[in-house]
């Protein structure tokens, strides 16, 4: 159940921001993956970067957040964590992706946040 909609109903939207939040955990962990250092460094890096989105996204951004923050505070936090993982993902090499992965994270975070915001009202 959706706390801010009180609608317990999936919608395609919610799928797809579903899915481009797994595609998140990726990218930070292909760029974690993808830095210049020993194997350990690598994997260390990309799962402090896995781990340091899920707890912020856990405590402030998730839809079942502990402390959920409110629009339109919460739709700039996610735009912010989509950009700093798409600038990572960039700095690794991976430009074209990381343009076309924060244009696609952009564009289902703000059609979701308005209409969870619209439901809300």
């Amino acid at each position: 159940m959706d706390p801010a909609t009180g609608s317990s109903r999936v919608t395609v939207l919610d799928a797809f921001v579903f899915l481009d939040e797994l595609v998140l955990l990726a990218v930070l962990l292909i760029s974690g993956a993808s830095i210049d250092a020993p194997r350990v460094a690598r994997v260390a890096l990309a799962a402090a970067f896995v781990v340091i989105v899920g707890v912020v996204w856990g405590r402030w951004l998730a839809p079942r957040a502990l402390h959920p923050m409110a629009y339109p505070q919460s739709l700039r936090a996610k735009l912010v964590v989509f950009a700093i993982a798409a600038l990572i993902f960039a700095a690794t090499g991976h430009i074209v992706g990381a343009v076309l992965f924060f244009v696609i994270s952009a564009v289902l975070v703000v059609a979701s946040e308005r209409v969870r915001h619209r439901l809300a009202q």
